[in-house]
């Protein structure tokens, strides 16, 4: 798995890969939760995966990420995902007038 920010602030995620045996198990979602903890000041992430994966593509949706776009790479149709990042919310109260 590798993952880097940009200049705009999004995070790029790619090559998730999680061992045939280990499916289904939380490991994708962990690596997922940590890519976005490492990363709190981004304020998006994105990544692709492709048409023909249906447990990614359920993955990335059970977590809150939806398909912005397709793009054709190497004879495959890649579904471009992507999940706001809002920032954190200030501490304290608010006052009422």
């Amino acid at each position: 798995m590798r993952a880097f920010a940009d200049g705009e602030k999004i995070c790029r995620i790619g090559k998730l890969i999680v061992a045939a045996d280990s499916r289904n198990c939380g490991v994708g979602r962990a690596l997922m939760a940590a890519i976005e903890s490492y990363f709190p000041s981004c304020r998006k992430f994105a990544l692709f995966t492709s048409e023909e994966t249906p447990n990614t593509f359920h993955l990335y949706t059970k977590i809150g990420y939806r398909t912005v776009g397709k793009k054709e790479m190497g004879g495959t149709v890649m579904l471009l995902m992507e999940k706001d990042n809002p920032p954190p919310q200030e501490q304290g109260g608010s006052t009422q007038l």
